[in-house]
């Protein structure tokens, strides 16, 4: 662990915005880490979620996840895994 001196050089500064500084990049910087009510990405995720779950559904429903996934026309490989070989569907 590294321990550095009170008034060296190689001491980290440390960032203090000036008391009666009242330009728009210090108001933005202060609010940029003001206390902000986290329950919006709750919802956000049930909501991504849901939209998730629906698409998915669609393509159960529609039956589209065999076109598309199992029984394609090409695979295209990667370097180094032409050997791979994608399995056969029954």
């Amino acid at each position: 662990m590294v321990r550095f001196k009170p008034g060296t050089q190689s001491e980290p500064k440390s960032f203090v915005l000036p008391a009666n500084s009242a330009s728009r990049s210090t108001t933005w910087l202060k609010g940029l880490f003001a206390p902000v009510d986290n329950s919006f990405v709750g919802y956000f995720r049930i909501g991504f979620g849901a939209i998730l779950l629906w698409h998915v559904w669609t393509y159960f429903s529609a039956d589209l996840i065999r076109p598309h996934y199992v029984e394609p026309q090409i695979h295209f490989t990667w370097y180094g895994f032409d050997w791979i070989r994608p399995w056969t569907a029954k």
